[in-house]
């Protein structure tokens, strides 16, 4: 029997739903396609990420962050990705779709959200390409894919805030009511 881990993300009810349903997507999805085989030796990214975006060229020099969340399952990744920029009206949410990465190469592609909580996704999507300079640092670019009403590109340099530490559930104990003791006649 294997045992289950719970992420302790401390996020928004929201975002954790949100994420609970990508995580539960990514398992009926599985790893390596057809016949069940295995991806490989991944590198596990999971975390928070959060650092500047250095050049996009919808928000022409308007200084930009990017927060992630990223989840990892098996093969798999999910998890959020926001992009807020000193004017909001440049702000976007989306969700991470894609495979772990295998080597120090970091792919995956960004799901455009249409609602603040993401329940909504548009067709929009974002491939990310970047590099893992090291365990705690992604450099890349970003570059809208398909079915966007504009394009857009930049790049961006994040770096690992906290990682999302498995933590052990608990074991079910029973508790046996005291024995009654029977009246003596």
């Amino acid at each position: 029997m294997t045992s289950t881990a719970n992420y302790d993300m401390r996020l928004r009810p929201t975002t954790m739903r949100r994420s609970l349903f990508g995580i539960i997507a990514l398992l009926f999805v599985g790893c390596g396609g057809g016949g069940g085989g295995t991806c490989g030796s991944s590198t596990d990214i999971t975390g928070t990420w959060s650092g500047p975006v250095l050049q996009d060229d919808v928000s022409r020099g308007n200084p930009g962050t990017v927060d992630a969340t990223i989840l990892q399952s098996g093969c798999e990744l999910g998890g959020t990705w926001n992009f807020t920029f000193q004017a909001p009206t440049l702000n976007k949410n989306f969700q991470i779709t894609g495979s772990a990465p295998e080597t120090t190469n970091v792919q995956f592609t960004l799901l455009e959200c249409i609602d603040p909580n993401c329940f909504t996704i548009t067709t929009c999507e974002y491939q990310v390409t970047g590099t893992l300079i090291s365990p705690t640092e992604i450099s890349g670019t970003y570059a809208t894919e398909s079915n966007c009403s504009s394009a857009q590109s930049g790049s961006f340099d994040v770096s690992l805030r906290a990682r999302l530490a498995p933590t052990p559930v608990p074991a079910a104990t029973a508790t046996l009511p005291s024995p009654t003791p029977t009246p003596t006649p």
